[in-house]
Parts: C-alpha cells; sequence; structure tokens
C-alpha cells in the first residue's frame, strides 16, 4: 500500500495498488463499519457502545453522508431474515437487527456473508445514487 495513503482512502489507495486496472472513483466519505473494522481490528467494533459512537461521531463530523452498518447475523436463523433497512436518515442498517452472538449461536459464515453481502450492496447503490431500500425510483 502506498505510504502516503490516508485512512478514509486507504481501502481505495490499496485497491488501485494491487489492480492498477481497476478505475475507482472515490466520493468523498461514505463509510461501512465492517471496512473500518477491517481497519482497526477486530477487537476495535465489538461492543455495541464502541459502534454507536463510531456512527455519531461520523454523523456528526460529514452530516448528510451514508454509513453502512451490519447488525443481527449471528446464529443459523434463516438467510432471508436478513434485510437492508434505513433505520435513520442516510443509516441502513443490514442483518436482522435482533440475533446477538451467544454461546451455541456465535457469528456463524453463512449469515455473515448475507449480510456482508447486503453491505456490498447497499454500497454498490448507493456509489451509483440509488437508495439502497426502495427497489424502483
Amino acid at each position: 500500500m502506498p505510504s502516503n495513503c490516508k485512512p478514509s482512502r486507504c481501502l481505495v489507495q490499496n485497491q488501485l495498488f494491487e489492480r492498477p486496472s481497476n478505475r475507482i472513483v472515490f466520493r468523498g466519505a461514505l463509510l461501512a463499519i465492517s471496512c473500518l473494522a477491517l481497519l482497526l481490528g477486530p477487537a476495535k467494533l465489538s461492543r455495541a457502545e464502541q459502534k454507536v459512537m463510531l456512527i455519531e461521531t461520523f454523523a456528526t463530523r460529514f452530516p448528510g453522508r451514508p454509513i453502512v452498518t451490519g447488525s443481527g447475523m449471528a446464529g443459523y436463523g434463516p438467510a432471508n431474515t436478513v434485510l437492508t433497512q434505513e433505520v435513520a436518515d442516510n443509516l441502513y442498517l443490514c442483518g436482522d437487527g435482533n440475533t446477538a452472538a451467544a454461546p451455541g449461536t456465535g457469528l456463524m459464515a453463512p449469515r455473515v456473508g448475507v449480510a456482508a453481502h447486503h453491505q456490498a450492496n447497499a454500497v454498490l447503490r448507493l456509489l451509483l445514487g440509488q437508495n439502497p431500500v426502495i427497489e424502483k425510483e
């Protein structure tokens, strides 16, 4: 990764560095909490209070910018319970919003994958100027 990489552009620049043929346009601050967790390390955003603080701080510093996050992806329940919802202005939640990790129902790869794909699709739709929740505009 280039040494002049700023945290807000780190993932984009890393992508360009690894695949120079890709054309990526950075459109300001668009935050996917899961991406930030990759930068900070999983233990840095493991508690709900930490995630709320991060979301509130980002929303205050970058008003009007979308945030995509996940909640409720633990266990082995039906994949169709994982949804993308707009829970506040510019705050999109991917997951069932309820299922927390507990003994016997920890984070299972299939449901985490479904939620991650919801997050990726929400970010893509935002970058394309579409609402991640409304099918047709």
